[in-house]
């Protein structure tokens, strides 16, 4: 993960973070019935944004979680009751690699 391409993780994250808050402002603002599970929407969301900083923190050599309890069970997670680098390093798998610097930037830096 030491290629990894920490602008365009944190751009992914910001708009992830605003996607979410549009989420919430649509689902406090949306009358009853919904046309669809706008929860559903916001888990998946929650779910990407969890995801993006467990691969930044792992870029670091840290935790974005020290447990992931049965509140993060919707959001795809196991419940584990503590997490180590290489339980992250699993949860990741290769899904950094959408964030990994091209060769030639990688020789350029």
């Amino acid at each position: 993960m030491e290629n990894l391409d920490i602008d365009k993780l944190k751009r992914a994250i910001a708009a992830i973070s605003a996607e979410i808050r549009r989420q919430k402002r649509r689902i406090r603002t949306t009358p009853l019935p919904w046309e669809q599970n706008l929860w559903a929407d916001l888990r998946r969301a929650k779910a990407r944004a969890t995801l993006l900083c467990a691969i930044r923190a792992h870029g670091r050599g840290r935790l974005h979680m020290r447990t992931c309890t049965r509140s993060h069970v919707p959001l795809g997670l196991p419940q584990i009751e503590r997490m180590t680098l290489e339980l992250q390093a699993r949860f990741i798998g290769d899904r950094w690699s959408e964030f990994a610097r091209s060769q030639a930037a990688a020789g350029a830096a």
